[in-house]
């Protein structure tokens, strides 16, 4: 070569030249070659400018043309009114969802209120049509029950609707976007004017112009695609109109640095890169701007049809989503404030009977992060198979850290905070494949919680099965660390068979707004919780309880934890249900028990407990639960009906073995308050007082086999080592105390009544030091062995002695009377709360019970109205226990803009509710820092006559979005509607 160059001369270097430039272009046509974007059109540029438009004409005058070129993409603010909807409804929104066409006209926007408006109409009543609406994505209500009058009716900000005379039923919805934005392409540049590919349909003299690489970058992906290279993006800030899709590629997308290569897609909607189908896709060094954060998140509600819906989507932007994609790599990728999921997968996904070639399968996140986004920060959306979230970030999460209705999922090595609960499961189906496949199958490792913002923990529920969470750190949490739950909704399984090992929960929280919660909480079958710490710093805190274990929970082990300074150390609890619809004497459907897989159980031969309050009223035995139409039936018949409260347990025991726990410094240090059974098991564990104020090491409520236990130190005043209570049938419980040894306690046993001890098997228990000899030693008073029982707080509702007027003012009322008032002072585990405050006051006439309350306001604090407990506002709980008058709980909530609804999910029904709700009625006032409210509650027609009824179990709370303070009357340990721990009101006659 060399010689022939030398020899032939120029001819010769052509010839090389255009040799090289055939291999260099040959070369760059091959797989994994790049494509730079710049080279196709995208500008990269945050350069904007304002301008003047001119109706219908395509020529704007800019003020400064900047870095824009021909054949680029522009977005223009202000000069492009449109109005674009859709009709929901009136049954499951998202199968029912079609173009509004002319359903509903709409007039009056200007653009002068805002660039984009999102406005959602629902109907919410029938004969006469009425219909709800907001104007901020369903955070508030504007209006409820409006009346349509089928002419035009005036919304916000200058908008008019006029619905069409068709038939309209409550759960349609309405949903229209109104934007002023002109998406367009330039054509033409002269001086200082452009000339757009589409005119502009209004005259303006303040549009802004803004770069829109949309179209430029969607060309080179489409151009790599067909050539089988990949894409770079320089360091640039790339503007979106909309999403950027990738379809059935093979294909990696990488920017020159994550922090300086920005897609932005603020002023559009839908994801920034949208993935379908395809294999071996990368996506690299990338960060996604939305327009939505936390502060201004979507609501979500229940339509008036009964149906869920998530109003995210009416204004929606994503980082990245996908479907059906295979091995996919997310890395070095960082979204900010997006409005619906961070990143989203769904798709085919592999069945028991099929096995689909584009199935949504082999996915990782690696170092990414999710940042002040108002949704799920990740949603691997029904079965997809192999996510894995590696060493990400998740620092503002609306919904969930992660939401996983998946198979095989890692969630590995994350640091998350200020974000909802990583789930594990959440597969709302009952499904063959779930049986044959199952779902939910997670490791959830080396994962740091820190208790900043929302704690949403990790949760297992619906569905979920082999699951291990193992060496977590939870840092000053303020919220439930671990919920293995077997809570089902109708469409969902019980989730079980989890391993909770080695991990250390700080449940310290010393700021505003201390939460109630639990260390790890188990009502899953098939659970192991082992070799944990869990601890509060310094004193014990009464809001904590560090295990709670559940029936009707069965084949539980916990075993070898360390629990510190808690209000609780470990609890056992019961489960309740109540009964939704009688079929026949034997058969009925009710609302709290986990619906069972077909394989399981199927609770034959469980005991259930008929309550009437918190008294036993009668036992019966489930004869089978049918999992098909999630019947119960009984043995024998029995005369029930809808409202009708129980318990079940299992009728030889839960198979609980719990052992070798450390449990110390705790207020209430162990409580088996459930029904157990022979084959419940507390033994080889260490109880001892520590530092706290604690009454009795071991309360024993249930039947329970307590052996091995060294049980020291309990030597206040009114202490004991055991303290034995009947169980829940009022029974003397025949257990088995075995080998104990109860040490330097002021009481070694404590009965609740007379012949507990003796009814019990005792064999090799030690007393050291307890009694007489501890008393003697330090000279304490005698302990009584009587148990006082604490009555339940009582609001009086006399008559009233003339009618009032329902206005919000409460100058009627003697408010001032402290025999007549409650006060809300204390949250709802009873810890005391400076400020702000609440009082209440109640009566009754022939019909109705009336109550007014009135709520102090934190300084400098504008109260936000919010229905469905989305603002400020007053809850009022209630029911009747008394026998032949059990009903259902009762749920009211009204906020500061003078509206209210009644919710159903304790147990009364969409009817009662409905009823409750239509015949209410509620008024507010407000005032320099305090606000008051007035209710008519129609009991009457609930069928609870004022005449008969003597008490209501009955609560009221308040929420303060001012440092999301919530104030109990009656602390529950829980919910506040949780009636049956609150307190009463007596209806005077």
């Amino acid at each position: 070569m060399r010689k022939l160059l030398s020899n032939e001369g120029g001819w010769g270097a052509a010839a090389a030249a255009l040799l090289l430039l055939g291999m260099a272009t040959w070369a760059g046509a091959q797989p994994g070659a790049w494509l730079n974007v710049r080279d196709v059109g995208a500008s990269g540029s945050q350069f904007e400018t304002t301008a003047t438009t001119a109706e219908g004409s395509n020529r704007i005058t800019v003020a400064d043309v900047g870095d824009f070129r021909v054949g680029q993409g522009v977005i223009v603010s202000r000069c492009n009114i449109r109005v674009t909807g859709n009709l929901w409804g009136p049954g499951e929104p998202y199968g029912s969802q079609k173009p509004l066409g002319d359903a509903v006209e709409i007039r009056g926007y200007d653009g002068g209120a805002g660039s984009w408006l999102v406005y959602l109409l629902e109907v919410d009543g029938a004969n006469p049509v009425t219909f709800r609406w907001s104007d901020d994505v369903a955070r508030t209500w504007k209006g409820n029950k409006v009346p349509v009058t089928f002419d035009w009716q005036a919304l916000s900000n200058g908008v008019e609707v006029r619905f069409k005379q068709q038939e309209w039923q409550p759960g349609h919805m309405v949903t229209f976007s109104a934007r002023d934005q002109l998406v367009s392409r330039i054509e033409a540049v002269e001086g200082s004017v452009l000339t757009l590919k589409d005119p502009a349909h209004r005259a303006a003299t303040d549009a802004v112009v803004r770069h829109n690489d949309q179209l430029a970058l969607q060309a080179a992906i489409d151009q790599a695609i067909r050539e089988k290279r990949n894409v770079y993006f320089p360091d640039g800030h790339y503007r979106l109109a909309g999403s950027l899709n990738i379809s059935k590629a093979a294909i990696t997308i990488e920017g020159q640095s994550a922090e300086n290569v920005v897609l932005d897609i603020s002023d559009g909607s839908g994801p920034c890169f949208a993935l379908y189908g395809g294999t071996e896709v990368t996506l690299r060094n990338f960060r996604m701007v939305g327009h939505t954060g936390l502060a201004e998140a979507a609501g979500s509600f229940r339509t008036s049809s009964g149906f869920g819906f998530w109003a995210c989507a009416l204004k929606g932007c994503n980082a990245v989503t996908m479907s059906g994609t295979q091995r996919v790599l997310i890395e070095n990728c960082h979204a900010y404030r997006m409005a619906s999921e961070a990143f989203y997968a769904q798709g085919p996904y592999r069945s028991s009977t099929s096995d689909p070639e584009q199935a949504q399968k082999q996915l990782t996140y690696l170092r990414c992060s999710v940042t002040d986004c108002a949704a799920n920060a990740f949603n691997n959306n029904d079965a997809g198979e192999n996510t894995s979230v590696l060493y990400c970030r998740i620092d503002g999460a609306g919904w969930h850290a992660a939401e996983m209705p998946a198979r095989f999922m890692r969630f590995i090595g994350n640091y998350v905070r200020n974000s909802g609960p990583v789930t594990i499961g959440d597969m709302s189906h009952r499904t063959d494949d779930l049986h044959n496949l199952g779902c939910g199958q997670a490791i959830i490792e080396d994962n740091v919680f820190e208790g900043i913002g929302r704690c949403g923990g990790i949760a297992v529920n619906h569905g979920s099965g082999q699951v291990v969470i193992r060496n977590n750190l939870f840092i000053n949490y303020n919220g439930t660390a671990i919920n293995a739950s077997s809570y089902t909704v109708r469409t969902s399984y019980p989730s079980n068979t989890v391993t909770i090992a080695d991990n250390i929960i700080d449940l310290t929280y010393a700021g505003e707004g201390a939460a109630g919660r639990n260390g790890i909480q188990v009502t899953a079958s098939n659970a192991i919780v082992a070799n944990n710490q869990i601890y509060v710093r310094g004193g014990a805190d009464p809001r904590v309880t560090g295990i709670r274990i559940a029936e009707p929970a069965l084949n539980v082990q916990v075993h070898d934890n360390l629990i510190r300074n808690c209000g609780t150390g470990l609890r056992t609890a019961r489960i309740g249900s109540s009964v939704t619809e009688v079929i026949d004497p034997q058969t009925f459907v009710e609302n709290g028990l986990p619906l069972e897989w077909r394989t399981s159980h199927l609770y034959r031969d469980w005991n259930v407990v008929w309550l009437a309050g918190d008294k036993p009223l009668g036992l019966s035995v489930i004869e089978a639960f049918d999992p098909e139409t999630l019947r119960f039936r009984l043995r024998e018949p029995r005369e029930t009906k809808v409202g009708d409260r129980f318990e079940v347990f299992p009728p030889s025991g839960p198979n609980w073995d719990l052992r070798g726990n450390t449990i110390t410094g705790c207020n209430v240090p162990v409580v088996l308050d459930s029904y157990g059974g022979e084959t419940a098991r507390f033994r080889d564990n260490v109880i001892s007082r520590g530092g706290a104020d604690a009454r009795n090491a071991i309360e024993v409520r249930g039947r329970f086999t307590l052996a091995g236990n060294h049980i020291s130190g309990f030597d206040g005043p009114d202490a004991a080592g055991l303290a034995l209570f009947p169980d829940k049938l009022g029974n003397l419980p025949t257990n088995a105390y075995r080998e104990n040894v109860i040490e330097r306690c002021t009481q070694a046993v404590r009965e609740a009544i007379p012949g507990l001890w003796e009814a019990a098997i005792r064999q090799g228990n030690e007393v050291i030091g307890c009694g007489a000899d501890l008393a003697k030693a330090s000279a304490r008073p005698e302990i009584s062995a009587t148990v006082q029982t604490v009555e339940r707080p009582k609001l009086r509702a006399p008559a009233l002695p003339k009618p009032v007027k329902v206005d919000g003012k409460l100058d009627e009322w003697p408010m001032a009377d402290t025999k007549r008032t409650m006060t809300l002072a204390v949250g709802p585990v009873g810890e005391p709360i400076a400020e702000p405050r609440a009082f209440a006051c109640a009566a009754h006439d022939a019909d109705n019970l009336y109550l007014a309350v009135r709520c102090t306001i934190p300084k400098g604090h504008k109260p936000t109205p919010g229905l469905n407990w989305q603002g400020d506002g007053i809850e009022v709980s209630f029911r009747c226990a008394e026998p032949g008058l059990s009903t259902p709980i009762f749920l009211l909530w009204g906020t500061t803009d003078g509206t209210f609804n009644s919710s159903p999910q304790k147990g009364a029904s969409a009817e009662q509710s409905g009823l409750l709700e239509t015949k209410t009625t509620y008024a507010v006032q407000l005032a320099e820092g305090e606000w008051s409210c007035e209710w008519r509650i129609p009991l009457k027609a609930l069928g609870l006559d004022p005449g008969k009824v003597r008490t209501l179990l009955f609560n009221v709370g308040y929420r303060c979005l001012a440092g999301d303070v919530w104030l109990a009357w009656v602390p529950t340990g829980g919910a506040i509607c949780e009636v049956d721990s609150g307190g009463e009101l007596t209806i005077d006659r």
